[in-house]
């Protein structure tokens, strides 16, 4: 990292700085002045060669003057880390190392402080928002945030125009962990589609009615609604049974070759049909999703493709959700301006993955595991302040 300030006002090093704000977040901290007093709290200070205690302004002064973009590296090495510990084995239910790409926004400002904001809200009460590209890898247990990437609104640039360069740092920073990338039908153009093939990365994307002619297509070929395929479904599974949450997925694939017909020659190699089966307030709820994709015929059974697209929604169910409720990254903005909500955005996805490598890592009883968060807050937190006579949880030494 680049320490951009003054060497008169450097009564601090970065390393440590940094170090504190993570720990702060990874442990509850809902405000600067909160990570002040954990930082006045903290057992082992010296570890982060912090000499004192750094106040809320010095921690607001550093966030504004971090690059982001420097950030992200560091977020990368905590991945690469995590893959060096054997962290991130593919799940044999997938079959194959997935990375979920999809649009999120992050930080909360009355006013447009930050360049690439956008307006959200209503009426009567407006805020504004970064939007960004966020990278997590679902094919494992621990699904680490892998990147991010600011979309920049002031040059009309939306979530699938920013996706080629967005893919492009993730391969040069991961190279083979991205084997397969999956999104939503918002990311669905053929140019996207041609430059992955190109690239030699498979792709697993979503059909809706912007693709409507393939989207058509695949409804003849696969069925649609109440009617089964005609090559008959290929896997199923059924979770919560004989429960009112009872859900039951089928898949069926067809070879993409007629696809050229309608101008598609070549972008992929099967579409796949998901039926979703469940009861919805006592109602029986049928769902039907098609996919594209170019992953080669038999790379994945078709057990392993469901659960694929399944393991796709691990960015919300276990990234973003856990940033939004835990981490309180939509709520709470502890810096607006300058570099503030960005630098803060990949302190919190570093502050995520090392939750992640605690709860997977760490915490290797099922009984640990399913802890709450905030209870693993305050884990973290009392092992940093008072580590001596710290409770241990079930298991680990």
């Amino acid at each position: 990292m680049t320490d951009r300030r003054d060497a008169r006002g450097r009564e601090y090093p970065l390393a440590g700085l940094l170090q504190l704000l993570i720990l702060g977040i990874a442990s509850g901290a809902r405000s600067l002045r909160e990570v002040e007093v954990l930082g006045q709290d903290l057992y082992h200070r010296s570890r982060f060669r912090l000499s004192g205690a750094p106040s809320d302004t010095t921690l607001d002064r550093t966030v504004r003057w971090v690059c982001a973009i420097e950030l992200g590296k560091v977020l990368a090495s905590v991945v690469h880390q995590m893959q060096r510990a054997k962290q991130l084995e593919v799940d044999p239910e997938v079959g194959i190392s997935l990375v979920a790409i999809d649009g999120k926004r992050y930080g909360t400002s009355r006013e447009k402080e930050h360049p690439e904001a956008v307006v959200g809200g209503s009426e009567d009460r407006t805020y504004y928002q970064v939007h960004a590209l966020r990278a997590v890898l679902v094919s494992c247990a621990v699904k680490p945030a892998l990147a991010q990437q600011v979309v920049r609104r002031s040059i009309h640039e939306g979530e699938s125009t920013a996706f080629p360069s967005f893919v492009d740092r993730l391969l040069e920073t991961y190279g083979g962990l991205v084997e397969c990338i999956s999104v939503d039908a918002g990311f669905l153009s053929m140019p996207n589609l041609l430059r992955l093939n190109l690239q030699g990365v498979g792709f697993i994307v979503a059909l809706k009615g912007n693709a409507r002619r393939v989207k058509a297509w695949a409804q003849r070929n696969l069925g649609k609604e109440e009617a089964d395929p005609p090559q008959g479904w290929q896997a199923q599974r059924t979770e919560g049974r004989g429960t009112s949450r009872e859900m039951t997925r089928s898949f069926a694939r067809v070879r993409a070759e007629g696809l050229r017909g309608i101008g598609w020659h070549g972008v992929a190699s099967e579409v796949w049909r998901v039926r979703q089966v469940g009861i919805r307030d006592g109602k029986r709820v049928l769902e039907d999703r098609y996919f594209l994709t170019n992953l080669p015929p038999g790379r994945l059974r078709g057990s392993q493709a469901l659960a694929a697209v399944r393991a796709h929604w691990g960015i919300e169910n276990a990234c973003n959700w856990t940033l939004d409720t835990q981490l309180a990254e939509d709520s709470v903005t502890w810096v607006h301006k300058d570099n503030g909500p960005d630098v803060l955005a990949v302190l919190r996805l570093i502050a995520y993955n090392l939750l992640q490598m605690c709860r997977h890592r760490v915490l290797r009883t099922a009984k640990n595991r399913a802890v709450t968060w905030r209870t693993l807050m305050i884990w973290i937190r009392d092992a940093l302040v008072n580590p001596v006579d710290v409770w241990e949880p079930d298991g680990v030494g």
